[in-house]
């Protein structure tokens, strides 16, 4: 399972839990232009260095979301780890004494019947996911992302096509036009300018 990042991937997308793919999608634009280095006035370095981290949280904020796979991992070690924060912010604070003197006991987090929930959802989802009929590949929308397959145009740009016809690669991420990609992998730009695509070759 993934470990739980720094920032919520939905605060940095500006959407709520329950969003769907088309709402995650656009929030993502919205946000990767929002942040493009080419976008920032001035030509402070601080400004491009804020501008590419901030493009790093939402290209790895997309690359989960995106995912349903991914996101069911990342929502339930969320889940997760929010109920132990409260269990330990509960556990931290003293015990209260009422005006006689009499100690009120805290209510207990009912962590065995959580657990069961939990497991009990991750079966239900398994059981849906083996039954249901594989999704029916989409159209290609033009926005390169984690898993886009693409192909190198006359100009050296990654341009999204659909997986099954012929393509150069796979991208396994996109990065800010100041950052590097994996050793194992080709930095091609992105045609519509939102950063670079690291590609692995066919």
């Amino acid at each position: 399972m993934m470990p739980r990042p720094e920032k919520d991937h939905y605060e940095v997308l500006g959407i709520p839990k329950l969003a769907s793919k088309n709402e995650i999608r656009d929030a993502y634009r919205k946000c990767a232009r929002e942040a493009h280095p080419d976008t920032m006035s001035g030509s402070a370095v601080g400004s491009i260095t804020s501008a590419s981290a901030r493009m790093a949280e939402i290209s790895q904020a997309w690359a989960v979301l995106s995912d349903p796979e991914r996101r069911r991992q990342y929502d339930a070690l969320s889940f997760m780890a929010a109920a132990t924060q409260a269990n330990e912010t509960q556990s931290s604070e003293p015990e209260t004494k009422s005006e006689t003197k009499q100690f009120v006991e805290r209510a207990r987090v009912p962590w065995r019947f959580l657990l069961v929930l939990l497991f009990l959802g991750i079966i239900f989802v398994l059981i849906i996911d083996s039954t249901s009929e594989p999704a029916v590949p989409r159209d290609p929308d033009g926005l390169v992302g984690s898993g886009s397959c693409v192909i190198i145009d006359d100009n050296l740009t990654a341009v999204e096509v659909r997986c099954e016809d012929a393509h150069d690669g796979v991208v396994r991420q996109l990065v800010g036009f100041d950052m590097k990609c994996p050793r194992d992998t080709e930095a091609i730009r992105d045609r519509q300018g939102l950063g670079l695509a690291c590609v692995v070759r066919d």
